[in-house]
């Protein structure tokens, strides 16, 4: 089952979507590339939002099971 999304990871997300849009309709390869670096960024910092919580749920889910040994 799918889970809600942290809301730090669905700004991130929305920020990298946004990113990409306003890219597609740069004027200039340089604004082009600020926008594509920002999008990268943002989808980046997503993936390392939903890796830690990945970890605590492990250590949590780890913990728990220490205790009960």
């Amino acid at each position: 089952m799918l889970q809600a999304a942290n809301p730090r990871v669905k700004y991130c997300y929305e920020q990298a979507l946004e990113a990409e849009r306003l890219a597609t309709t740069a004027r200039n390869p340089e604004d082009r590339r600020l926008y594509l670096d920002n999008a990268k960024t943002c989808f980046g910092l997503a993936a390392s939002y939903e890796y830690q919580e990945r970890v605590q749920a492990f250590l949590k889910e780890f913990r728990g099971s220490i205790g009960k040994a």
